[in-house]
């Protein structure tokens, strides 16, 4: 009898700590039908690198990886992929951001942005299923290697020898 509550005792006790390490499921993202147009929600900080203007009609985030310096994130706005490309066009430029790319391949709108040897990459466009709202995904770094090549290069110049000079002025 002694063996089957202790046995018992030792499974409660294991079943009490494997519970207490679960973790409840996140909240659902709100939906978009759910926001009202004039409740302007905030993009996470962690949505974009160092600077980054805040996301116009900013509904959710998707998904987030990296810090400010590296990363990528996927936001869902209410506003249009057109709205989105002009707002980010005007904003980054203001903060000294260079368009290096802008193309439009389908629906979607690519552009890529340089400040330094900081990269933003920004993938604009509807949102699926199509209900009103957009998908932007973005992609920030830094260039690989940028700045060790700026300090490092220096161009090779080679003397030529003396002798080679001399022969080559005869003809």
């Amino acid at each position: 009898m002694k063996t089957r509550s202790s046995l018992s005792s030792a499974l409660l006790l294991a079943l009490f700590l494997c519970a207490c390490g679960k973790k409840d499921a996140p909240p659902a993202a709100a939906s978009p039908d759910a926001a009202s147009p004039d409740a302007a929600a905030a993009p996470p900080e962690t949505a974009g690198p160092a600077g980054l203007p805040p996301c116009p009609g900013f509904l959710s985030q998707e998904s987030a990886k990296g810090d400010s310096q590296t990363g990528a994130s996927i936001l869902i706005s209410r506003e249009t992929p057109d709205r989105l490309v002009d707002a980010y066009a005007t904003d980054l430029s203001a903060d000294g951001w260079i368009l290096k790319t802008s193309l439009q391949q389908g629906r979607e709108h690519h552009l890529l942005f340089s400040q330094g040897n900081r990269f933003l990459r920004l993938q604009i466009g509807p949102a699926s299923p199509p209900d009103g709202t957009s998908r932007l995904h973005l992609a920030w770094g830094q260039a690989a290697g940028a700045a060790e090549v700026r300090e490092a290069y220096e161009p090779e110049i080679e003397e030529a020898p003396a002798a080679a000079t001399e022969s080559s002025l005869e003809w």
